[in-house]
């Protein structure tokens, strides 16, 4: 195919730098090569003074390949092309390193460390670092931690000194400062200048006051006029715990229609900018430790890579910019070396890498391609402000060169992510035109469906379903264009001509259930899933019980696994018996009377063969000892393709760690864990699966097409939330430091300023990303989401754009599963072994109540997802607006603000906040509202969520609001339905705060009436007890009915249940 008109104007551009905004699908690839092959043909410079930076070492392969059979009639420019610069930048670094070795004071044979390795050294060096200064100053270390905020929500903020050095070290080479240059930005604003400028105009607004006002309106003034009268007597005095427990006393009623909106600014907004002001001062001698800990973490860190002769990637670009600034000589050489230098993907540079670049380059002998709305490897610390301002320099003095023709993708597929991605932060409009040539009419290119059910879990589910039906309704029947040797050719749809792709593969697992129900090969590509894998967890767990049988966690895994097999009571008596590795060596009837006979054999036979492998595990070599136990219990005979795959793949990698290492076998142990939590490597693919729909993340997308683009869980809101201690683009270390009069965090203005920034470039890498995966697509775009309560996305808004969507109901059957294929000639169709343990491993708390009121109602209700009947008499109809509303005044409880909020629930949460239970919340030393939690309970997973929990008064207190309506003397009747999900709340508290709560109680807001639920042991056994019957009818597929008065508010009554009341 022949260059456009306007590639070739970019290839062959000259005497000026070089620009490329190059639109996706544009051919930037092939420009970038053709411009080498101009410059080697055309100017007649040699390839071996031409230098070609790339993104990745793949990219750079492609790039040398193409070159080489662009100049396979030319044998001596083809071994120059083999020679030539072509790499990444770490790549080019090394090499210049390498052969500047003495100038640049390194051994010439340092070796390079890969992430992982250099991730697990400057972990053990953060280690190294905190251990010392907890032996050389543990009171200040304590006093240190014990001032930067943690949540007690276990999903909330949490700190990890360690992890945040670390990312704070990280952040502040990439952008090429260095350890010491914090501690001369470290600085605050002043305090008490902060708050005397609070104060002052707080009064003079006080003061403007007219005096016509009500009663209820007085009382507010006069509240805000004795709290500035207070503040006003200690407004000299430097930050204490007083001056943090004043502020947190500001009056929080105002005075409606007076200076209200002025008030709120001062309640809300200024005083926090006061409360931040006083806790950077207040701890300012803990930052100073903190500083010292990272030029701490920086010395150690390099001390233990000179003890390994080893650089990590920043090293080589530090040493690389160190070299050429410390030896003229050898900077001019290397810039005379290069004639040309030609960069790709562009978008993609850090700032550092950027200073090295500017060391290289020659004026009007740089080619750079690049696009911003391509830049997604912000967790990289990539910059698309360097291309930005390079592209302007390029504009002050010549031409910018934009590809907006597009190659790849139909026309209506780049106008929906234009329509989509129209005005949204960190995306530059862009016309792009599509010039492929399809033989198909461009109709029904782009599918927009939302997901609707009872729940986001529900709906989730129905959307993956859906998608599943939508593939095998193409598969074989849809045609599809490939190009091949530049001809388009058609063809019918297969599997592997479509990809799902998601935010993160942690939203993968409802997609691959519905792909194995509906028969679909898939193949999850981008992630933790090789490590995470069941059958790669059973023999990491093997190995380490080879390597210490005194490891009860993981014998305990062992033993449960298909590699012993095991029940549950069998290791319960285990652990009552004793220590479970010695119990093992020792089975007899005599330790674990009334274990089931065949554990106990499975139990010897484990136990003999154990003792065989822990004497052969100096002699024998890691994947053998574990072959050795899976063919003792036939384990790979139970494993599906996928799996038998992954195995094949970590015994392939403990025989290669065998071959190339002499340590013991707790070495490689402490390795695969290593792995495990550092590492994300891609489940390897089944045997015979190429032709399988490819799951991925969006970043592993990048630079790949499809035919046919999947883009589903659009809701998902990308980001974190943030490490209690941030580096600011300015040089300053940013804490959430915890008030010291109640706890609360506290973001100092440092920090303040690096979240907002990180939010802004979290918003346009999101919306980036969103453009990257909706141009993957060549033919086919399907995008999907889940509609939840309360405010859209700004995806989900964005995506509305493209017209009404297809609704998918979460009751709705979008087709058949498909059936397992008939035996083929020769086979043998072997019955389906009997299924035990088929209770949910995972439970919402909430279904529990509902299956302790009515075992049948819960079958139908959350086992089946079946609509139920209308309302029985006695139950309002527009029930579904009833839980609307019971969700609203759950958000204003949780203090989550609306614009007009409906009256009624608005009189609840005011309500509430006046009652007994309300009033204790506000005097909390210590409060968590919508506290999530997922605890264990025997072999099930409970997750729920928390109204609210406080302490006061040396009391702990749990509350959940209902919005029930019920006649009043009906509220303790209905609270015992709740009973077993507050309990198992109470539970949850005790697990996570080490203590139950001394009162528990079921708060119906309507009636204004709190009704306690007991916590003694009796009660508490009973919700337990409700859990086991839950799993024993799950396991024997029975739910029996249950007839009480509750029949008469049952959706099912007199429907798909015949009960009534009894």
């Amino acid at each position: 195919m022949t260059l456009s008109e306007i590639q070739q104007r970019a290839v062959t551009r000259w005497g000026q730098d070089v620009c490329v905004v190059a639109g996706p699908g544009s051919g930037k690839t092939r420009v970038l090569v053709e411009r080498f092959a101009w410059l080697v043909r055309v100017k007649k410079i040699s390839p071996l003074k031409i230098l070609a930076i790339t993104f990745t070492d793949k990219a750079a392969t492609e790039i040398k390949d193409r070159l080489a059979q662009e100049f396979s009639a030319d044998p001596d420019l083809r071994i120059q092309i083999e020679r030539a610069y072509v790499c990444t930048v770490h790549g080019f670094c090394a090499r210049l390193l390498r052969e500047h070795a003495i100038e640049a004071g390194l051994d010439p044979e340092f070796a390079t460390m890969e992430e992982p390795e250099s991730a697990r050294l400057l972990e053990e060096a953060a280690g190294a670092v905190l251990d010392e200064l907890y032996r050389s100053k543990p009171g200040q270390l304590r006093r240190l931690l014990n001032a930067i905020y943690s949540s007690s929500h276990p999903h909330g903020r949490q700190l990890d000194l360690a992890g945040s050095l670390i990312r704070t070290y990280d952040a502040l080479r990439t952008a090429g400062r260095s350890a010491s240059e914090l501690r001369r930005v470290s600085t605050a604003p002043d305090a008490q200048q902060v708050f005397r400028t609070f104060l002052d105009d707080l009064e003079a607004h006080l003061v403007r006051v007219r005096t016509d006002l009500n009663q209820d309106q007085q009382d507010c003034i006069r509240a805000l006029g004795n709290w500035l009268a207070q503040a006003r007597r200690i407004e000299t005095s430097p930050p204490s715990r007083k001056l943090f427990q004043l502020l947190e006393s500001y009056p929080r009623k105002l005075p409606r229609k007076v200076l209200e909106g002025v008030l709120i600014k001062f309640r809300d907004g200024r005083r926090e900018e006061v409360l931040s002001a006083l806790a950077a001062e207040y701890y300012a001698g803990r930052t100073e430790l903190l500083l010292d800990a990272v030029e701490r973490l920086d010395v150690e860190y390099r001390r233990r890579k000179r003890e390994a002769s080893a650089l990590d990637f920043a090293d080589l670009e530090e040493q690389a910019i160190r070299l050429l600034d410390s030896s003229p000589a050898v900077r001019q050489a290397v810039s005379n070396r290069f004639e040309q230098i030609l960069m790709d993907e562009m978008q993609d540079t850090n700032p550092l890498q950027w200073r090295l670049l500017e060391r290289l380059r020659r004026p009007n002998r740089f080619f750079a391609v690049g696009d911003i709305n391509q830049s997604i490897y912000g967790f990289r610390h990539a910059a698309p402000e360097v291309f930005s301002r390079y592209r302007e320099q390029v504009r002050e003095t010549g031409l910018i060169d934009e590809l907006e023709e597009n190659y790849r993708s139909r026309q209506e597929i780049l106008d929906a992510a234009r329509t989509v991605l129209s005005g949204a932060p960190g995306i530059e409009d862009r016309a792009l035109q599509a010039r492929r040539f399809f033989f198909e009419p461009n109709e029904g290119a782009v599918v927009v469906a939302v997901a609707t059910g009872e729940n986001a879990e529900q709906a989730r589910q129905a959307e993956a379903r859906w998608i599943a039906a939508q593939i095998l309704s193409m598969v074989g029947k849809l045609t599809v264009q490939q190009r091949q040797q530049g001809r388009e050719t058609q063809r019918p749809a297969s599997f592997g001509d479509i990809a799902v792709l998601l935010r993160s593969l942690n939203l993968a697992a409802p997609f691959e259930q519905a792909f194995r129900e509906f028969g679909i090969p898939f193949l999850s590509q981008g992630g933790k899933t090789f490590y995470e894998t069941r059958p790669v967890r059973d023999l990491v767990l093997l190995l380490k019980v080879i390597a210490n049988p005194a490891d009860e966690a993981a014998l305990a895994g062992v033993l449960r696994s298909p590699l012993v097999g095991v029940a549950d009571q069998t290791l319960l008596r285990m652990r009552i018996a004793g220590r479970m590795g010695e119990v093992l060596f020792g089975v007899d009837k005599a330790t674990l009377e009334g274990c089931d006979q065949e554990d106990l054999e499975r139990l010897r036979r484990f136990g003999r063969l154990l003792k065989e492998l822990r004497s052969e595990r100096g002699e024998v070599s890691p994947d053998r000892l574990l072959v050795r136990v899976m063919d003792a219990c036939d384990y790979e005979g139970g494993l599906d393709q996928h799996s038998r795959a992954a195995v094949e793949n970590l015994l392939l990698a403990m025989r290669s760690w065998h071959d190339r290492h002499t340590g013991p076998l707790e070495a490689l142990v402490e390795e695969l864990e290593w792995r495990r939590q550092a590492e994300a490597e891609a489940e390897p693919p089944p045997p015979g699966t190429m032709d399988a729909v490819r799951i991925m993340t969006i970043h592993k997308a990048k630079g790949l097409e499809f035919p046919i683009v999947m883009l589903p869980a659009l809701d998902y809101a990308g980001g974190r939330s943030g490490d209690p201690i941030q580096f600011t683009p300015d040089g300053r270390l940013g804490i959430i430091w915890r008030n010291p009069w109640n706890g609360a965090a506290i973001k100092d203005p440092a920090y303040v300023k690096a979240e907002q920034e990180r939010k802004k470039r979290e918003e346009a890498e999101e919306n980036r990303l969103l453009y990257v995966a909706m141009t993957r697509a060549e033919q086919r775009l399907f995008v999907s989401f889940v509609r939840k309560q309360g405010k859209n996305s700004e995806h989900r808004q964005r995506i509305l754009r493209l017209g009404n969507p297809i609704e998918i109901q979460a009751n709705e059957q979008p087709g058949a599963a498909v059936s397992a294929a008939a035996p083929a000639e020769g086979e043998l169709l072997v019955a389906r072994p009997p299924l035990e343990a088929q209770h949910d491993s995972a439970v919402a708390v909430t279904s529990l109540d509902l299956f302790a009121l009515c075992p049948r109602r819960y079958w139908l209700e959350r086992y089946l997802g079946l609509n139920p009947a209308p309302p029985a008499c006695g139950e309002p109809a527009g029930e579904k607006s009833a839980l609307q509303f019971g969700s609203l005044v759950h958000e204003l409880l949780a203090g989550s603000e609306a614009e007009a909020p409906d009256p009624e629930a608005a009189e609840l949460v005011e309500r509430f906040h006046a009652s007994e239970l309300g009033r204790r919340a506000a005097r909390a030393t210590r409060m968590e509202r919508e506290a999530a939690f997922v605890m264990a309970e025997d072999d099930v997973v409970l997750r729920g969520q928390i109204d609210l929990w406080f302490e006061e008064g040396g009391e702990l207190i749990l509350v959940d609001y209902k919005t029930d309506q019920i006649p009043p003397e009906e509220a303790s009747e209905r609270a015992a339905d709740y009973a077993v999900q507050l309990r198992f709340y109470a539970l949850a508290l005790e697990k996570r705060l080490g203590r139950l709560p001394n009162h528990a109680y079921i708060y119906f807001l309507r009636t204004n009436q709190p009704v306690e639920v007991a916590l003694d042991e009796a009660a508490l056994e009973q919700a337990r007890k409700v859990l086991a019957e839950l799993r024993d009818s799950q396991n024997q597929m029975q739910f029996d009915l249950r007839v009480g008065r509750h029949c008469t508010r049952c959706r099912f009554a007199n429907g798909l249940c015949p009960a009534t009341e009894a």
